[in-house]
């Protein structure tokens, strides 16, 4: 484990679901980017179990989820930032999304996998500080 790695769990009740989740996605990560040392520790596991695992346990939760919903009503500008590498979800697969909104603009993070703020984080930075300066 890299140094960055080891953290204090003891007293946060959802850090080492978190730091698990982290590590599950370092082992499976570290084909997409190179600095997998770096990536972040604090996964949200609690939140994502409250809301992608509710909705995969619950066939009612799933039924209630809808993204879309009122986002055609959003008059102001949307900025996607989209993984050059993730083949299940990159940038491809994005451009399916934008027609939902009425100034939306996708760039794409070069040399990034699933994680693009964790594998590309002055890049992503750089990028959204753009946008917001507009």
């Amino acid at each position: 484990m890299a140094k960055s790695m080891a953290r204090d769990t003891a007293n946060d009740e959802h850090a080492r679901d978190d730091y698990v989740m982290n590590m599950i996605a370092l082992h499976f990560g570290k084909k997409e980017f190179d600095n997998a040392e770096t990536m972040m520790w604090r996964g949200g596991a609690y939140s994502q179990d409250m809301t992608e695992g509710l909705a995969m346990r619950d066939p009612k939760e799933l039924a209630k989820l809808d993204f879309l919903k009122g986002v055609e009503k959003f008059e102001g500008e949307v900025l996607f930032l989209t993984s050059e590498n993730n083949k299940a979800w990159g940038a491809d697969y994005l451009k399916d999304f934008l027609k939902f909104y009425q100034h939306a603009d996708q760039q794409i993070v070069r040399n990034s996998g699933h994680v693009i703020f964790v594998e590309q984080p002055k890049h992503s930075n750089v990028m959204i500080d753009t946008f917001l300066s507009k």
